[in-house]
Protein backbone atom coordinates (compact mmCIF):
# COMPACT_ATOMS: atom_id res chain seq x y z
CA UNK A 1 0.00 0.00 0.00
CA UNK A 2 2.66 2.44 1.35
CA UNK A 3 4.56 1.32 -1.68
CA UNK A 4 1.52 2.50 -4.74
CA UNK A 5 0.80 5.77 -2.48
CA UNK A 6 4.01 6.49 -3.17
CA UNK A 7 4.40 5.58 -6.99
CA UNK A 8 1.04 7.69 -7.35
CA UNK A 9 2.77 11.03 -5.30
CA UNK A 10 5.99 10.50 -8.04
CA UNK A 11 3.59 10.51 -10.97
CA UNK A 12 1.63 13.23 -9.78
CA UNK A 13 4.92 15.41 -9.18
CA UNK A 14 6.29 14.11 -12.63
CA UNK A 15 3.35 15.83 -14.27
CA UNK A 16 2.75 18.57 -12.72
CA UNK A 17 6.79 19.63 -13.29
CA UNK A 18 6.18 18.67 -16.86
CA UNK A 19 3.22 21.28 -17.32
CA UNK A 20 3.21 22.99 -20.73
CA UNK A 21 6.32 22.59 -22.41
CA UNK A 22 6.69 25.86 -23.61
CA UNK A 23 6.14 27.58 -20.07
CA UNK A 24 8.96 25.26 -18.84
CA UNK A 25 11.56 25.63 -21.12
CA UNK A 26 10.69 29.34 -20.98
CA UNK A 27 11.25 29.22 -17.45
CA UNK A 28 14.46 27.44 -17.18
CA UNK A 29 16.06 29.67 -19.78
CA UNK A 30 14.92 33.25 -18.24
CA UNK A 31 16.61 30.87 -14.77
CA UNK A 32 19.64 30.12 -16.21
CA UNK A 33 20.07 33.16 -18.73
CA UNK A 34 23.80 34.52 -18.64
CA UNK A 35 24.20 37.32 -17.36
CA UNK A 36 26.21 39.88 -19.43
CA UNK A 37 30.07 39.79 -19.55
CA UNK A 38 31.30 42.93 -18.06
CA UNK A 39 34.59 44.27 -19.90
CA UNK A 40 37.41 43.13 -18.26
CA UNK A 41 40.24 45.82 -19.50
CA UNK A 42 42.64 42.93 -20.44
CA UNK A 43 45.18 40.53 -18.65
CA UNK A 44 47.60 41.20 -16.48
CA UNK A 45 50.40 39.97 -14.74
CA UNK A 46 50.65 40.19 -11.04
CA UNK A 47 53.94 41.07 -9.54
CA UNK A 48 55.32 38.52 -7.33
CA UNK A 49 55.94 38.75 -3.55
CA UNK A 50 58.61 36.22 -4.26
CA UNK A 51 61.40 36.72 -7.29
CA UNK A 52 61.29 34.14 -9.48
CA UNK A 53 64.14 33.00 -12.01
CA UNK A 54 63.30 32.84 -15.33
CA UNK A 55 63.27 29.98 -17.98
CA UNK A 56 65.60 31.62 -20.98
CA UNK A 57 64.19 31.30 -24.67
CA UNK A 58 67.37 31.89 -26.83
CA UNK A 59 66.78 32.84 -30.10
CA UNK A 60 68.96 31.33 -32.97
CA UNK A 61 66.39 30.78 -35.69
CA UNK A 62 65.02 33.52 -38.14
CA UNK A 63 61.99 31.68 -39.21
CA UNK A 64 59.86 33.31 -37.28
CA UNK A 65 60.13 37.63 -36.44
CA UNK A 66 60.76 39.49 -33.52
CA UNK A 67 57.67 40.28 -33.12
CA UNK A 68 55.78 37.03 -33.50
CA UNK A 69 58.19 35.35 -31.27
CA UNK A 70 57.66 37.97 -28.62
CA UNK A 71 53.76 37.13 -28.66
CA UNK A 72 54.17 33.71 -28.87
CA UNK A 73 56.47 33.76 -25.79
CA UNK A 74 53.80 35.87 -23.69
CA UNK A 75 51.30 33.81 -24.38
CA UNK A 76 53.69 30.71 -23.24
CA UNK A 77 54.19 32.29 -20.07
CA UNK A 78 49.97 33.44 -19.59
CA UNK A 79 49.16 30.01 -20.61
CA UNK A 80 51.54 27.47 -18.48
CA UNK A 81 52.26 30.06 -15.51
CA UNK A 82 55.74 29.38 -16.19
CA UNK A 83 58.27 32.39 -16.01
CA UNK A 84 59.31 32.42 -19.70
CA UNK A 85 61.71 35.10 -21.23
CA UNK A 86 63.34 35.53 -24.00
CA UNK A 87 67.07 36.04 -24.03
CA UNK A 88 67.61 35.89 -20.31
CA UNK A 89 70.68 35.71 -18.44
CA UNK A 90 71.70 33.40 -16.05
CA UNK A 91 68.47 31.31 -16.28
CA UNK A 92 68.41 28.08 -14.45
CA UNK A 93 66.72 26.67 -17.33
CA UNK A 94 67.74 27.34 -21.07
CA UNK A 95 65.47 26.40 -24.08
CA UNK A 96 67.07 27.83 -27.66
CA UNK A 97 65.12 27.62 -30.80
CA UNK A 98 67.58 26.79 -33.47
CA UNK A 99 67.46 26.30 -36.94
CA UNK A 100 69.10 23.16 -37.57
CA UNK A 101 68.70 21.46 -41.43
CA UNK A 102 70.82 18.44 -39.81
CA UNK A 103 69.01 17.79 -36.74
CA UNK A 104 65.79 15.44 -37.42
CA UNK A 105 64.00 15.63 -34.37
CA UNK A 106 61.71 18.70 -33.14
CA UNK A 107 63.34 18.75 -29.60
CA UNK A 108 66.22 17.54 -27.83
CA UNK A 109 66.37 17.39 -23.70
CA UNK A 110 69.02 17.14 -21.66
CA UNK A 111 67.91 16.50 -18.37
CA UNK A 112 71.41 16.76 -15.84
CA UNK A 113 71.74 20.46 -16.94
CA UNK A 114 68.39 21.38 -17.90
CA UNK A 115 68.91 22.54 -21.42
CA UNK A 116 66.24 21.64 -24.55
CA UNK A 117 66.66 22.46 -28.20
CA UNK A 118 63.79 23.51 -29.86
CA UNK A 119 64.21 22.77 -34.01
CA UNK A 120 61.90 25.65 -35.67
CA UNK A 121 63.22 23.92 -38.62
CA UNK A 122 62.10 20.53 -38.30
CA UNK A 123 58.63 22.05 -37.24
CA UNK A 124 57.80 23.70 -40.57
CA UNK A 125 59.09 20.13 -42.83
CA UNK A 126 55.98 19.61 -43.84
CA UNK A 127 55.42 23.47 -45.31
CA UNK A 128 53.40 24.43 -42.79
CA UNK A 129 52.34 28.31 -42.42
CA UNK A 130 53.50 30.70 -40.58
CA UNK A 131 50.51 30.42 -38.08
CA UNK A 132 50.61 26.58 -37.81
CA UNK A 133 54.19 26.95 -37.35
CA UNK A 134 53.81 29.40 -34.47
CA UNK A 135 51.25 26.95 -32.23
CA UNK A 136 53.51 24.14 -33.07
CA UNK A 137 56.62 26.44 -31.69
CA UNK A 138 54.39 27.41 -28.83
CA UNK A 139 54.07 24.14 -27.52
CA UNK A 140 56.91 22.41 -27.86
CA UNK A 141 58.26 25.75 -26.14
CA UNK A 142 55.55 24.77 -23.15
CA UNK A 143 55.96 20.92 -23.48
CA UNK A 144 60.26 21.57 -23.15
CA UNK A 145 59.92 23.22 -20.01
CA UNK A 146 57.51 20.64 -18.47
CA UNK A 147 59.41 17.56 -19.36
CA UNK A 148 63.11 19.15 -18.32
CA UNK A 149 61.44 20.17 -14.81
CA UNK A 150 60.08 16.84 -14.16
CA UNK A 151 56.80 16.16 -14.91
CA UNK A 152 57.20 13.44 -16.98
CA UNK A 153 54.52 11.93 -20.10
CA UNK A 154 50.64 13.18 -18.27
CA UNK A 155 47.33 11.79 -19.73
CA UNK A 156 46.24 11.99 -23.09
CA UNK A 157 44.38 14.79 -22.79
CA UNK A 158 47.59 17.18 -21.43
CA UNK A 159 49.80 19.10 -23.47
CA UNK A 160 52.61 17.09 -21.87
CA UNK A 161 51.35 13.81 -23.64
CA UNK A 162 54.07 11.88 -25.68
CA UNK A 163 53.88 12.74 -29.66
CA UNK A 164 54.84 10.75 -32.63
CA UNK A 165 54.20 12.88 -35.38
CA UNK A 166 53.57 17.03 -36.24
CA UNK A 167 49.98 15.75 -36.87
CA UNK A 168 49.39 14.57 -33.16
CA UNK A 169 51.29 17.77 -32.11
CA UNK A 170 48.73 19.82 -34.06
CA UNK A 171 45.90 18.07 -32.35
CA UNK A 172 47.28 19.22 -28.69
CA UNK A 173 45.16 21.80 -26.90
CA UNK A 174 48.06 24.44 -26.22
CA UNK A 175 45.54 25.22 -22.73
CA UNK A 176 45.26 21.93 -21.55
CA UNK A 177 47.76 21.05 -18.68
CA UNK A 178 46.59 18.32 -16.28
CA UNK A 179 46.64 19.18 -12.50
CA UNK A 180 49.25 15.46 -12.34
CA UNK A 181 51.79 17.57 -14.76
CA UNK A 182 51.62 20.81 -12.97
CA UNK A 183 52.33 18.98 -9.25
CA UNK A 184 55.32 16.99 -10.97
CA UNK A 185 57.54 20.14 -11.94
CA UNK A 186 59.30 18.60 -9.12
CA UNK A 187 62.58 20.68 -9.83
CA UNK A 188 60.78 24.13 -10.12
CA UNK A 189 61.69 24.95 -6.22
CA UNK A 190 65.18 23.74 -6.24
CA UNK A 191 65.81 26.39 -8.75
CA UNK A 192 63.79 29.13 -7.68
CA UNK A 193 60.98 29.34 -9.84
CA UNK A 194 58.25 29.97 -9.29
CA UNK A 195 54.84 29.99 -11.33
CA UNK A 196 53.34 33.45 -12.78
CA UNK A 197 49.75 34.38 -12.22
CA UNK A 198 47.39 36.42 -14.69
CA UNK A 199 44.58 38.53 -13.45
CA UNK A 200 42.00 40.82 -15.18
CA UNK A 201 42.26 44.66 -14.87
CA UNK A 202 38.70 44.72 -13.11
CA UNK A 203 39.98 42.30 -10.72
CA UNK A 204 43.49 43.95 -9.97
CA UNK A 205 41.93 47.14 -9.43
CA UNK A 206 39.22 45.07 -6.87
CA UNK A 207 42.48 44.03 -4.82
CA UNK A 208 44.00 47.00 -4.99
CA UNK A 209 47.62 46.38 -6.99
CA UNK A 210 46.17 47.72 -10.57
CA UNK A 211 48.63 50.53 -12.28
CA UNK A 212 46.82 53.67 -14.03
CA UNK A 213 44.80 52.79 -16.90
CA UNK A 214 46.44 53.24 -20.17
CA UNK A 215 42.88 53.05 -22.41
CA UNK A 216 39.12 53.95 -22.26
CA UNK A 217 37.98 50.72 -21.22
CA UNK A 218 40.51 50.65 -18.22
CA UNK A 219 40.09 53.99 -17.37
CA UNK A 220 36.26 53.14 -17.47
CA UNK A 221 36.77 50.27 -15.16
CA UNK A 222 38.89 52.36 -12.39
CA UNK A 223 36.33 55.09 -12.21
CA UNK A 224 33.25 52.82 -12.18
CA UNK A 225 35.13 50.85 -9.22
CA UNK A 226 36.35 53.70 -7.19
CA UNK A 227 33.15 55.31 -7.15
CA UNK A 228 31.75 51.77 -5.43
CA UNK A 229 34.51 51.84 -3.18
CA UNK A 230 33.49 55.42 -2.27
CA UNK A 231 30.03 54.92 -2.05
CA UNK A 232 30.58 51.87 0.55
CA UNK A 233 30.37 53.72 3.71
CA UNK A 234 27.90 55.98 3.08
CA UNK A 235 25.40 53.46 1.61
CA UNK A 236 25.74 49.89 3.12
CA UNK A 237 24.20 46.92 2.51
CA UNK A 238 20.95 46.53 4.45
CA UNK A 239 21.52 42.66 5.67
CA UNK A 240 17.74 42.33 8.01
CA UNK A 241 18.98 40.95 11.74
CA UNK A 242 18.26 37.03 12.62
CA UNK A 243 15.39 36.06 13.86
CA UNK A 244 16.33 34.82 17.07
CA UNK A 245 14.07 32.99 19.54
CA UNK A 246 14.48 34.54 22.98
Amino acid sequence: MNKLILLLCAVGWSILALGDGNVTNTTVQQRFRRRPRLPTGGVLERPLAIKTRPIAIINEQRILGAEKLGTLIWECRKWSRLPFELNAQNAPVVIRLVSDDALSDTMVICPESFKVTVNVKALAGDGASEEVLATRVKKQIVRAALLVLGSGYSPSYCLARPVTSLQELDDLNPRVLSMETMSHLYAMPKLGIHEVYFYTYRQACREGWAPAPTNDVQKAIWEELQATKERGPTNPITIPPPNVKK
